[in-house]
């Protein structure tokens, strides 16, 4: 009787155990056991670096799971001249048995090289990324800076290479502090202040050589987060030109401007985001 009792004992143990191991199992854990499925779209007002994905996760058994989507976990373009990328913030989910979700995912380009998405672009779930560029996404799902223009610069330094001036930004206090973790993965030195100095390096500087302006009119109906980036041929943003994270109710005329000197393509596109997803586009080409 006792050697019955102590077999039930630790068949219970053991199904205990294989639950709790189900749950906040990886995504791409999940996809490898086939325990869900996972569809990726195109999110077509997002950017790439304000949530470009969407993501339609099936379960597909009979019982709930709880899955984790892990920052650091990689987006794999199925053609090759398009942006990998990278999850910057963590998401927890409940599936309901034999259920479905749909979300949107915060995710940031590792390629500053090639071409931003389009709406005929396929990816797939990859691994999870490591070292420098794993430590990065942890730092930003940690900070809460996904969705900024200077985080993406900062994974571009780490991903890249790219030079540390290359972060800038409206938060300055948030500039410093990606520059320091970018310094501290990369031994790139801090930047001094007279490296951080004029037009190219600075979002506050109007020491414009040929200035080019413009303005948006948008009606607010409800206090957002508004700001205008500029972007090449390639969707892939070069300067944000306007930023407000607390625009106020109402209709505004949103003035915008560049110099032509730094930012000499033939071709741009300002683009009016509301809590990081594009509500008007503006082409500028030049005569």
């Amino acid at each position: 009787m006792k050697s019955l009792s102590l077999f039930f004992v630790l068949s219970m143990l053991l199904s205990v155990s294989n639950l709790v191991s189900a749950d906040n199992m990886p995504l791409q854990d999940c996809i490898t056991k086939k325990l869900v499925e996972c569809s990726i779209k195109i999110n077509e007002s997002g950017t790439h670096y304000t949530g470009q994905f969407i993501l339609d996760i099936k379960n597909l058994k009979p019982t709930p799971i709880t899955l984790v989507i892990q920052p650091g976990l990689l987006y794999i373009a199925e053609d090759d001249p398009k942006q990998n990328f990278v999850t910057t913030k963590e998401e927890i989910i409940t599936l309901t048995p034999s259920g479905s979700r749909t979300l949107a995912i915060q995710a940031m380009c590792i390629e500053n090289s090639d071409s931003a998405p389009d709406d005929d672009s396929r990816y797939k779930i990859g691994t999870l990324a490591d070292g420098n560029l794993l430590e990065m996404a942890k730092f930003v799902n940690d900070k809460k800076l996904y969705g900024k223009s200077e985080t993406q610069s900062a994974i571009w330094c780490v991903a890249n290479g790219n030079s540390i001036t290359s972060i800038m930004g409206a938060d300055t206090t948030i500039n410093k502090s990606l520059m320091e973790m970018v310094s501290k993965l990369t031994g790139q030195k801090m930047p001094t202040r007279q490296a951080l100095s004029g037009y190219e390096y600075d979002y506050y500087s109007t020491d414009y050589k040929v200035q080019v302006s413009g303005e948006f009119e948008y009606k607010i109906s409800k206090v957002a987060e508004i700001t205008i980036g500029m972007f090449d041929r390639n969707n892939i943003i070069v300067r944000e030109l306007y930023n407000n994270p607390q625009q106020p109710i109402g209709n505004h005329k949103l003035e915008f401007s560049f110099d032509a000197t730094v930012y000499t393509n033939d071709l741009y596109y300002f683009k009016l985001l509301r809590n990081g997803e594009v509500v008007l586009n503006m082409e500028y080409e030049k005569d």
